[in-house]
């Protein structure tokens, strides 16, 4: 069967390359939408230990300038006479042109229903169904949305830090930082724990969605006899080294709760303490990866950051900064700048900056 899954632009490639870790398999991908074949089963599995993703779809079918649906799509898989739908239109401007392709969708896709015994019912407010129509700047997909919800949020982010980000753009910023399963990682500055929970979830392959079992998908008739799988793979197993600290009481116990939550406050070290006691609570060489979430009241603690870092590091160890977009990043050199990235949703930009210890 075929499967999309809608992603924040500048996260397909992460989200592709984790679709082939967890499930084995190829995908293809275009602006915010990545293009994969798999089963029923695969699909509910990837998308319970997903970070990177929006939103998984049932492909339906996708379309360049007319709508078009045709009758062998399986929609008595997904619909029955007592489901009710709601049409989302996203990646076009402007709610007149979002309102006038969910009109031509629902005049294209009634009569087909129709034929098959299905009558659409609408609900705008608590639809049993989602149908997305998403568009990549050259083409229009539509899609069964199979969760009914927002994957790139977490449910374990109950205390969350008004400076942090959603789980996916975290997900991102540990893949850039080049983290490995079987290295040690130092995420500094913590406050909710969000970025050190993440590397924690990739590290051990625990589920990161954990009320899987509310979701839409088991609302479907083709539900019946797939179960939820939310134990980790063997090859992942906890081979990591995640640590986090804060100097703030507030943040620690935060994190603490958070990674509670998340069940993953077993698998990593959560820490109160500042960063000028680093190099006295860890060993000279001790970390693959470092990563700072640096907002504008912490620059001032870059040269310090620089000092601990040259310590903590090993060599041809990797050390990430996470800031904002006008942020002009000074270099240290005992450093080399590797690449650059950006995460941007809506007008919310964070700029990242991956350096390697000389």
């Amino acid at each position: 069967m075929k499967w999309h899954v809608l992603v924040n632009p500048g996260l397909e490639e992460t989200a592709s390359q984790e679709i082939s870790e967890i499930l084995k398999i190829n995908s293809t991908y275009s602006k915010g939408i990545v293009k994969f074949e798999a089963s029923k089963e695969e699909a509910i599995r990837y998308a319970i230990h997903a970070q990177s993703i929006q939103r998984i779809l049932a492909s339906v079918n996708h379309w360049k300038d007319k709508v078009h649906f045709d009758s062998s799509f399986s929609w008595e898989d997904f619909l029955t006479n007592n489901t009710s739908c709601k049409i989302e239109v996203e990646g076009v401007k402007g709610q007149d042109n979002r309102t006038k392709i969910s009109r031509e969708v629902l005049s294209e896709l009634s009569p087909i229903l129709k034929e098959k015994k299905i009558n659409l019912k609408l609900d705008m407010k608590k639809p049993d169904v989602l149908i997305i129509i998403y568009f990549d700047g050259e083409e229009y997909f539509a899609g069964i949305d199979i969760t009914g919800k927002d994957l790139a949020g977490r449910d374990y982010r109950v205390f969350p830090h008004p400076a942090s980000f959603k789980g996916d753009s975290g997900y991102f910023f540990i893949r850039f930082s080049k983290f490995q399963r079987e290295e040690k990682i130092l995420v500094g500055l913590m406050r909710d724990g969000m970025l050190a929970i993440e590397a924690t979830l990739f590290s051990t392959g625990l589920p990161v969605h954990l009320n899987a079992n509310k979701w839409a998908f088991w609302k479907f008739p083709c539900s019946n006899g797939i179960s939820i799988q939310e134990s980790p793979s063997p090859s992942l197993l906890q081979t990591s080294k995640v640590e986090a600290f804060d100097q703030g009481t507030q943040n620690f116990t935060a994190a603490r709760k958070n990674a509670a939550i998340a069940g993953a406050k077993n698998s990593m070290e959560i820490h109160k303490f500042g960063l000028d006691e680093l190099d006295v609570k860890f060993e000279e060489g001790e970390f693959d990866r470092l990563i700072f979430h640096v907002t504008k009241k912490d620059e001032a603690l870059l040269n310090e950051i620089y000092y601990q870092a040259k310590y903590l590091l090993k060599k041809g160890g990797t050390l990430l900064f996470i800031g904002r977009d006008t942020w002009e990043l000074t270099i240290s050199d005992k450093f080399s700048l590797i690449k650059e990235g950006y995460v941007q949703k809506g007008d919310n930009v964070h700029k990242c900056w991956l350096l390697e210890k000389n």
